[in-house]
């Protein structure tokens, strides 16, 4: 909207309320929900109450326990879509600096939700806050991190869309961010 575009561009913005550090950090990041859902999951997404599939019953019946290789293969394209980011900068509230190589295809905006997942396992979201393209057509960008970590969910219209069959998909329930609204 034109407000959104004035306020981005034209106002005097917020200011820094937390102080930065630099960092050297590697993130796995997802731009879609499907991957944001898979990151946080780890796991591929079923309908609920749907049953095992015939390869999950195979290795049920062969090994007693679901192989990682029928695990992976249940992945689709869409949820295992991750690209690898540094992290330059951070601080409590927020990274600045993620820098993105230039052949990178997925397509990023500004307001986008991303999640991100560091080494320790945690995985974070966080609003791309900042755009800059580099010289070298790599990007740069600033996530407005939320404080709460997601919460994986299932979801599915109601009315009309439920009543046409429409199966289940992906959400991920994020806290209220009190503290900083």
């Amino acid at each position: 909207s034109d407000l959104h575009l004035f306020l981005q561009w034209c106002s005097a913005g917020t200011g820094r309320s937390e102080p930065r550090a630099a960092a050297a950090l590697k993130a796995m990041v997802a731009m879609s929900l499907p991957a944001a859902h898979y990151q946080v999951t780890g796991k591929a997404f079923r309908d609920p109450g749907a049953g095992p599939t015939k390869e999950e019953e195979r290795d049920l019946q062969m090994f007693g326990h679901v192989t990682g290789r029928t695990e992976q293969a249940l992945v689709s394209q869409r949820s295992a879509a991750v690209e690898s980011w540094a992290i330059v900068n951070q601080s409590p509230g927020g990274i600045l600096g993620m820098c993105r190589e230039p052949d990178a295809t997925t397509r990023m905006s500004h307001g986008q939700m991303v999640a991100m997942a560091t080494a320790d396992g945690v995985v974070r979201i966080g609003i791309v806050q900042r755009l800059c393209c580099e010289t070298d057509g790599a990007l740069s960008i600033g996530l407005r991190l939320i404080a709460k970590a997601p919460m994986p969910a299932a979801v599915r219209a109601a009315g009309i869309a439920a009543a046409d069959g429409k199966k289940w998909d992906r959400a991920l329930v994020l806290a209220e961010d009190t503290a900083r609204q």
